[in-house]
């Protein structure tokens, strides 16, 4: 046989041996971490102990919170409950639990408990811009590094005084840049209105007057909407509202 051919067959066989080894080497469940039709099975598995842990004890088994927590952070699965019963033999490969990038959540707590995703990835850059306006107000006597006015009560954030470039908040929900904004006590929060924009044309939704939008994106998809306030349909928009 030709020497140059016998390479060409030695290294073919190399590379089908290493990605043979590599596929050995990740399950399936940590191989479909990403993959959205993974998430909704692994919250599947969640619900259904979530409901068998609630049915037996009569409580959820979620994490401690503070009257403080925002509506939709507020709720933590805690994972070890169902574990130490055996409602769940193993978190879901997404969870932070698990390296992932995602918390489990309950939400409906009180009518109908409903197991949802809290997307990290947008939450830890709110939270990196909260430092850096915290870390301005303090140096500048409490005032806001603040752009012009979002909303009432709200602003957009002036990155040139906190000396940095926004962050790219990637949407779970439609993927597209999502821009974060202060409430004037200082919070920062992601401006989910063009999400809800999209989703009112998109399923050509009327909204219920004096009802929280925000309840359209927990139920419409696996994500709740954390780092947020309430929304409310006016003047044909959604709009922020601190109230």
């Amino acid at each position: 046989m030709n020497t140059g051919l016998i390479r060409i067959a030695a290294v073919l066989a190399l590379l089908i041996l290493t990605v043979s080894i590599t596929g050995c080497m990740y399950p399936d469940e940590r191989r479909g971490e990403n993959n959205p039709a993974a998430a909704k099975e692994f919250l599947v598995v969640v619900q259904n102990a979530v409901n068998e842990y609630q049915k037996e004890t009569g409580l959820l088994p979620i994490q401690n919170s503070t009257m403080d927590t925002p509506l939709y952070e507020k709720y933590v699965v805690a994972f070890k409950l169902l574990q130490n019963r055996g409602f769940l033999s193993s978190i879901p490969a997404n969870a932070f639990e698990r390296g992932g990038t995602n918390y489990y959540i309950v939400i409906n707590e009180e009518t109908n408990p409903e197991v949802k995703l809290m997307d990290l990835v947008s939450y830890q850059q709110a939270e990196a811009v909260q430092k850096a306006v915290d870390d301005y107000r303090g140096t500048h006597g409490g005032v806001l590094p603040a752009a012009s006015e979002a909303a009432k009560s709200f602003y957009w954030i002036d990155y040139k005084l906190l000396g940095t470039d926004p962050p790219k908040v990637v949407s779970v929900y439609t993927g597209q840049t999502l821009s974060l904004m202060m409430h004037e006590t200082g919070r920062v929060v992601i401006d989910y209105a063009p999400d809800l924009m999209q989703l009112v044309q998109k399923q050509k939704i009327q909204p219920m007057q004096g009802k929280d939008m925000r309840a359209l994106l927990a139920e419409s998809f696996p994500h709740a909407p954390a780092k947020s306030y309430p929304y409310f349909w006016t003047q044909k928009e959604p709009r922020v509202s601190a109230k």
